[in-house]
């Protein structure tokens, strides 16, 4: 369950297909919908938590293969719960059978909208705090701020066949700085748009957090987490925030995106 609620259908959808499905009612005529289930765990009236099991992945009904198909509804109709950015009109929102996209993750920051109170985010559009090394990206209109840039990685270390040789060049990076308001500790989360590149993404890139007490790293997978935010960690810093992606993976060819990273004051945190 994506949030708290009650379940107010459990079964065979009426949907032409038999597809096992559950509906849960969140308020606020809120809804979400789970389709193609290979087994239901809930029944009707029963009240869930959020991250609850509510089904079994499946290919039930109208699908081709195993997968969930997730949907959210507002007062009946399907709205796309990821928003939308762009300056041009929403298209599902003109859709007959749509209503208004809006950003409906209450775990992570809109990237349509103003930062949170507190929060320091950082575009690559950010002339100033934001920077790219040995590399030229290309730009693609999507992401925060409509805009995210994206480059073939370079070869690095390889796991597999570490006796293969690597081009001696300068290592490619991206770099985003930012002056916190004070010290203390922030959520630190970094955004990986959702488009069409040319590219395969990477399996495998390395942000590398520098924080109060050093230097962490950590790997993300963008083909797993598009059009979110990533998690990057929770840490304590001083005046200063700084985010560095060296632009490689093991393979190299493949897909990076540099984007926006966000740092959000953790509540009740201490200097």
């Amino acid at each position: 369950a994506s949030a708290a609620g009650t379940v107010v259908f459990a079964g065979i959808a009426d949907d032409n297909c038999d597809t096992r499905a559950v509906i849960v009612d969140h308020g606020q005529d809120v809804r979400t919908l789970y389709w193609h289930l290979s087994q239901v765990l809930v029944d009707v009236g029963q009240v869930v938590t959020q991250g609850e099991t509510v089904g079994i992945i499946g290919e039930t009904g109208c699908a081709k293969g195993p997968h969930l198909h997730f949907g959210v509804q507002y007062r009946g109709v399907s709205i796309d719960p990821y928003g939308w950015c762009a300056t041009t009109p929403d298209p599902w929102h003109a859709h007959p059978a749509g209503a208004a996209s809006v950003w409906m993750w209450a775990d992570q920051p809109s990237p349509c909208a103003s930062p949170p109170p507190g929060s320091v985010l950082v575009d690559s559009t950010d002339t100033q705090r934001f920077r790219v090394l040995h590399a030229t990206m290309a730009e693609v209109t999507s992401g925060v701020g409509n805009s995210a840039l994206f480059t073939p990685s370079q070869r690095g270390y390889d796991r597999m066949r570490p006796w293969r040789a690597r081009p001696f060049v300068p290592l490619a990076l991206a770099e985003w700085y930012a002056p916190l308001p004070a010290p203390g500790t922030f959520r630190v989360l970094a955004y990986i748009p959702y488009a069409l590149s040319g590219l395969i993404d990477s399996d495998g890139v390395m942000y590398q957090v520098v924080h109060r007490d050093g230097i962490a790293e950590v790997r993300v997978n963008s083909q797993e987490v598009a059009n979110e935010w990533v998690d990057l960690g929770t840490y304590a810093f001083r005046d200063t925030g700084r985010v560095v992606l060296p632009l490689r993976d093991s393979i190299g060819g493949r897909g990076i995106w540099a984007d926006a990273i966000i740092w959000m004051p953790v509540s009740g945190s201490t200097p």
